[in-house]
């Protein structure tokens, strides 16, 4: 038969990671220094005083919405494909040119809010937010660029 081993020590070591609220912390922190730049992308800040290997304590970020619920979104006057954009451009760059590969991107850890732009700030646009930074993966440089020439080769191909 196959040997199965390696899954079962990758599973035990994402496990592992995904329970340590500290490297959860660390997580949160790195990706949004790595994303401090892009508009729309707003990751809760962590309260380290109340934080430790058991228990991660995060700023409340208001008005959560899940992506999984496009009437909700509509109904506060956000359009959808920009709502992808948001989220899809925040992943990309953490993944794509930062090596910085978010483990668990599902619709209970990707939000959107509705903020305030546009003349007189009276527009709405969609931000993310990002939550569950306990399991990460890094690209090395070679790797990194290897699947960036994959997805050019995928666009004009």
């Amino acid at each position: 038969g196959y040997n199965m081993e390696w899954l079962v020590e990758d599973f035990e070591e994402a496990i592992k990671s995904e329970l340590d609220c500290e490297n959860e912390a660390s997580n949160l922190e790195m990706s949004a220094r790595l994303l401090a730049g892009r508009p729309g992308v707003r990751l809760p800040r962590v309260v380290w005083e109340l934080t430790g290997k058991d228990v991660l304590t995060m700023e409340f970020i208001p008005g959560l919405m899940r992506m999984t619920e496009p009437s909700v979104l509509k109904a506060n006057g956000l359009d959808l494909a920009e709502c992808g954009q948001v989220v899809s451009d925040a992943l990309t760059e953490l993944a794509l040119v930062h090596g910085h590969v978010h483990g668990d991107p599902h619709a209970g850890n990707i939000y959107v809010v509705a903020e305030r732009g546009g003349v007189l700030n009276r527009g709405v646009r969609p931000g993310v937010v990002i939550l569950d930074h306990g399991l990460y993966h890094h690209m090395e440089e070679p790797v990194r660029r290897q699947v960036c020439l994959m997805f050019v080769a995928f666009i004009f191909r």
